[in-house]
């Protein structure tokens, strides 16, 4: 079987290529009169991928694929590639931009430039040049929990908003006054990275007792084993399953790991003061009443006054709030050009 760098395409055929270009912003042709625009969400699992109108805030074709997570940069940004190539097969001259998600801590020139915990050699990775320069196309990266929260503040209007993505890993994102608060080298938001037990097993990212290391989705099913779990549970949708069907072991997990994100949540409250706490990610959508447990929570850590002012909610977006904040930024991008 061919490698994954070989499946995927490291160019679009009659891309066109670039003499020259910034890590953030390429220069290309003009694209003032191009109508759409494309959004990439970048996960740990999968790549979900939509083709957006310039005018709609909804994909009119979008599309899953897996992430080749372990497989090294050439294979990730081959899968990028493969993506963009099924959602535009006749090629993209109508597109005006491409946005993508990531996780790590990307900074605002587009670089990879810290480690990211589930993907493969990533760091280095020059995301926004590579892509430009592959597809002929401007391209704006950042983080994929960043991008998250300025599409569900978008949706609903507001100015300040905490923006939890709860999957595979933890990531998150923060929008204050309206704008994206993305901190020195773009590493604000990283909320799966707060210590909740100094003592606690190794990180990917090197610290000890992460958020995540208790709270993401592999940890969540090596738990319910540790708690004597009798499901035939391998992967997280399986214990998703068990938790549906009323599996007290599974209840249980899933209650200790909500109060857990209420703790770290109810830290940043006391020092972000939003309006709007949304609760999304895969682990929140294949559990809805997760929003609700972190909200009962929250009553016993955080500062009660802060909690009576603040919604805590799930995603309006659900799994294409991270693509969906992708494009956003990229039609932004696409106006300031056009």
């Amino acid at each position: 079987m061919p490698s994954t760098a070989a499946r995927y395409p490291t160019a679009l055929p009659g891309a066109t290529p670039l003499l020259r270009w910034s890590r953030r912003v390429a220069d290309t042709q003009p694209i003032g009169r191009r109508t759409t625009v494309i959004g990439l969400d970048l996960g740990g699992s999968s790549i979900k991928a939509g083709l957006f109108a310039n005018e709609n805030s909804a994909p009119v074709r979008n599309l899953v694929m897996p992430t080749p997570a372990h497989e090294g940069r050439e294979s990730l940004l081959g899968a990028l590639i493969a993506a963009v190539g099924a959602l535009c097969p006749d090629g993209l001259s109508d597109v005006g931009a491409i946005g993508i998600g990531t996780p790590g801590l990307i900074d605002d020139s587009g670089v990879i430039h810290g480690p990211a915990v589930n993907l493969s050699a990533w760091q280095g990775t020059s995301l926004s040049g590579e892509v430009t320069e592959r597809l002929g196309v401007p391209c704006v990266a950042g983080n994929d929990g960043s991008f998250a929260a300025l599409a569900e503040a978008r949706a609903r209007d507001v100015d300040n908003l905490l923006f939890v993505s709860w999957g595979t890993g933890i990531g998150g994102g923060i929008v204050c006054g309206g704008r994206l608060v993305t901190g020195h080298l773009g590493m604000a938001g990283e909320i799966g990275h707060v210590c909740v037990d100094p003592a606690g097993p190794v990180c990917g990212c090197g610290q000890r007792g992460c958020l995540e290391r208790f709270a993401g989705a592999p940890e969540l099913v090596g738990a319910y084993h540790a708690r004597g779990g009798a499901g035939d549970v391998s992967s997280f949708p399986g214990l998703a399953l068990r938790y549906r069907v009323g599996d007290p072991v599974a209840k249980a997990v899933m209650e200790a790991a909500a109060v857990m994100i209420a703790r770290v949540v109810g830290a940043a409250m006391s020092l972000l003061a939003p309006g709007t706490v949304v609760i999304g990610g895969g682990v929140a959508e294949a559990i809805p009443e997760l929003p609700g447990m972190v909200a009962r929570a929250l009553t016993r850590c955080s500062f009660p006054y802060l909690f009576e002012q603040c919604r805590v909610e799930p995603s309006r977006l659900g799994n294409h709030a991270g693509m969906t904040g992708a494009a956003e930024t990229a039609r932004d991008l696409s106006g300031r050009r056009a």
